[in-house]
């Protein structure tokens, strides 16, 4: 997962401007990419939500081994942010500078929900950072859903051992083993668990595809601004030379594609 790190801190070329900034990372897991954007930023506090208490067990566990503080580890649900009594997960509203949601969406039914949960936690002037797997990813669910399903393995430690044994018994120039091992997922049983054995993704179309319709439809209903994407070099050239002398654009994006890339990243300004 992209870290947030390249655009948050002190500078003009930041997104935002702020010394010690305060940031949530939504669904992040076992935190790997909120470490390393927090290692990275001086007296900066992160939060970092996950539903899965096994991820978080494991990932406050190997904070510590680093010694990497200002982490806050809470366990919850994208769509209690915000909400009062029971259902609260005890954060602040408008208490963060940014919020971070990367392939986390499309879990959800109702994605213009999701953002105006997000939107709830963004300090007004603060950035929300989000992320969809692409068509890339969208191969290797199938991919992996198939094998899983066909043998009947199992969404244990022993299901994913035997489905990682079935991907690397193939030729080396097997597709499937070449798209499969280029994975990241593929080497924890957390991954694997997500590549094979989560449940489809019902804001994408397809399997991971993004919906950009519903996106675009979400962001434009919590009042967000697009500021920009994660764009490589070469992908921000063909950008600019599709879209000379304008700004960056969710359609502009759409339009443009995102072939090749696993994940597509951007940042959007929270408007109050």
């Amino acid at each position: 997962m992209p870290s947030c790190l390249g655009s948050i801190g002190v500078g003009k070329d930041s997104i935002i401007d702020v010394k010690r900034p305060a940031i949530l990372f939504v669904g992040a897991g076992t935190g790997q990419a909120a470490m390393q954007t927090l290692s990275g930023l001086t007296g900066a506090e992160g939060v970092i939500l996950d539903v899965s208490l096994s991820s978080l067990a494991y990932g406050k566990m190997m904070a510590q081994k680093m010694n990497i503080e200002g982490m806050d580890w809470r366990h919850g649900d994208l769509l209690q942010l915000g909400e009062p009594g029971l259902g609260s997960i005890g954060l602040k509203r408008e208490s963060f500078d940014v919020v971070e949601a990367v392939d986390v969406l499309g879990e959800l039914e109702d994605v213009s929900r999701g953002v105006a949960a997000l939107k709830k936690m963004v300090k007004p002037g603060g950035v929300l950072h989000l992320g969809f797997g692409t068509t890339l990813v969208e191969e290797r669910v199938k991919y992996a859903r198939k094998i899983v399903e066909t043998n009947g393995y199992e969404a244990n430690v022993d299901g994913v051992r035997s489905f990682r044994e079935h991907v690397l018994r193939l030729p080396h120039d097997d597709k499937v083993r070449e798209t499969l091992t280029s994975s990241f997922e593929f080497y924890s049983v957390i991954g694997c668990q997500k590549l094979g054995f989560g449940n489809e993704n019902r804001v994408f179309d397809g399997g991971n595809t993004v919906s950009w319709s519903l996106l675009k439809q979400a962001i434009a209903e919590s009042g967000f601004d697009f500021l920009r994407a994660d764009a490589s070099p070469v992908k921000l050239s063909q950008y600019q030379a599709r879209f000379p002398g304008q700004r960056e654009t969710l359609e502009g994006w759409e339009a443009l594609g995102t072939e090749g890339d696993e994940v597509f990243t951007f940042w959007v300004h929270a408007k109050y």
